[in-house]
């Protein structure tokens, strides 16, 4: 779990994990996921920012999503 807000303006990846934003994510760059679970709290992607994943993977928004 990561607590507080999170600003990417580079390369996020997570493998083989569960990972949990519970503030604000601020997204601009590349969200890399290889057999992981997502959550996320509030999800702003930007202009420049992308998510990708493969079928097993999960990206869970529980609150506002901006793109």
């Amino acid at each position: 779990m990561l607590n507080g807000d999170v600003t990417n303006d580079g390369t996020f990846s997570v493998t083989g994990t569960s990972v949990m934003y519970t503030g604000f994510f601020d997204h601009n760059g590349a969200y890399l996921s290889e057999m992981s679970s997502s959550y996320f709290n509030n999800l702003f992607i930007g202009i420049d920012g992308y998510l990708a994943g493969a079928d097993d993977d999960l990206f869970s928004i529980g609150g506002d999503f901006m793109n």
